[in-house]
């Protein structure tokens, strides 16, 4: 990812504007923003282009394109436009990241400059090597080769931006002009200054991401609305809704809701693959307990709970469970990257309430846990597309259900409520016991 500024005026308001207080530590501070490392500057005198790649600040980078201004002998009047990038350091580290050009400059097919902004990853780079002969060391090096007219062609979430002699600077994909805000001194214009840092890069990609799902999923309310948004985004492709089958007493009701919720999201997304796979953990478990040297401790009858113990503990029969979210995420994660998948999004339906409470349910661990599923496999080509999503976090459950109202209506929610299962101890006919923490909190976030 790049932050990016440009700047259009002409050399004699430029040589003013570098004089300007204040003016090179706010673009400074705008380039650092997200941790630029380093900058690079294409400067367009006239119809002359250079770029500059330096590891010094933006003072220095001024002053080198006010020496390339003088050697040209330009006019003041003659236009000078400038586009600045600063590179951010990689999320991941890795040799295929390293390497990755998040800035490419070549001739336009039609007038002035290319250059190229990247953020996230081109899909089809190997087609179109394959294409145009291309010898190609990072997915986003495909861009030299492939022409202008058929940059279309090219898919993933990335913006090309154009410095052309006769236009503005312009998205070229999208036929976009980027927004522009005069910067005005003393009454007397000096330049536009335009930044593209608050972009939606995913928004405005050329072609829609084809990503795959993995949900860990129990058949409760949260992770059922989640899902739901998930497969409406259009990036996915396919969908896994993963039930860790260890031993649960609400094991068989859950599996029942499940097997109704996927009726539900293939009757809503027939485009997308959608399949549940019981994952079979109660051995796993078992073995994690005999090494810890300790029990689960589930309680599997009435007789075994009291009501002030119903009502207070939520999560009771998964607390026993060390690590228990990064458990199934790392499973998960062991999963996927054993069939050699890219580009997959491992689904938690968490929320604030619980975020509170329970550690792998907050902010901290949904940053966490990403890094180690990126780091942690045998390869960063396949791992390095991996992220860990909980779009509803950060709200608690009866905002939860507005927001999926307000977005989707009530009749999608209340075909999902019906069929959600949310209680840790039913009955012994399957039904929810009303009386457990999970089945109050899942009561009171609907009421009214």
């Amino acid at each position: 990812m790049c932050q990016i500024i440009a700047i259009t005026t002409t050399c004699g308001k430029f040589k003013r504007l570098s004089t300007i207080n204040n003016i090179i530590p706010i673009l400074q501070q705008s380039l650092d923003q997200k941790g630029g490392e380093y900058y690079s500057i294409d400067i367009m005198v006239g119809d002359i282009h250079r770029s500059i790649l330096s590891f010094a600040g933006i003072t220095d980078l001024f002053k080198d394109i006010n020496q390339f201004i003088n050697s040209q002998k330009t006019k003041n009047k003659t236009e000078l436009k400038l586009l600045l990038f600063s590179r951010q350091q990689p999320e991941m580290e890795s040799k295929l990241v390293e390497k990755q050009p998040y800035i490419i400059s070549k001739p336009s097919d039609k007038s002035g400059i290319i250059s190229m902004a990247v953020h996230g990853t081109i899909y089809n780079d190997k087609e179109l090597s394959s294409k145009y002969s291309a010898d190609i060391g990072a997915d986003t090096e495909i861009v030299k080769f492939v022409p202008e007219k058929e940059f279309d062609e090219i898919q993933g979430t990335y913006v090309i931006f154009k410095m052309g002699t006769n236009k503005p600077f312009e998205i070229i994909n999208h036929g976009l002009k980027i927004w522009e805000k005069d910067l005005v001194i003393d009454g007397k214009f000096v330049a536009n200054i335009i930044s593209t840092s608050k972009i939606n890069f995913e928004e405005i990609s050329p072609k829609k991401e084809s990503r795959i799902l993995f949900a860990s999923f129990s058949g409760g309310m949260d992770i059922s609305l989640s899902v739901f948004k998930e497969l409406s985004s259009g990036k996915y492709t396919e969908a896994h809704l993963n039930y860790f089958a260890w031993g649960s007493r609400a094991e068989k009701s859950e599996l029942l809701s499940i097997e109704s919720l996927l009726l539900v999201y293939k009757n809503y997304f027939p485009e997308i693959n959608i399949q549940l796979d019981v994952i079979r953990a109660q051995d796993y478990f078992g073995a994690l307990f005999n090494i810890l040297g300790t029990s689960p401790k589930i309680l599997n009858t009435d007789d075994d709970i009291d009501e002030e113990t119903l009502i207070s503990e939520t999560e009771r029969p998964l607390t026993y469970v060390p690590y228990r979210n990064s458990q199934f995420a790392v499973l998960l994660a062991s999963l996927v990257e054993s069939k050699e998948l890219k580009n997959v999004s491992f689904l938690f339906g968490l929320n604030l309430s619980e975020g509170m409470v329970f550690m792998d349910n907050s902010e901290g661990w949904l940053e966490s846990i990403t890094n180690v599923i990126k780091y942690g496999g045998k390869d960063y080509k396949y791992t390095g597309g991996y992220d860990v999503i909980s779009p509803y976090f950060a709200r608690t459950k009866t905002n939860i259900n507005l927001e999926f109202i307000e977005e989707f209506g009530h009749d999608i929610f209340n075909n999902l409520l019906q069929k959600s299962f949310s209680c840790y101890y039913p009955d012994e006919d399957g039904s929810p016991c009303l009386k457990c923490g999970s089945c109050v909190l899942r009561q009171k976030s609907t009421e009214g």
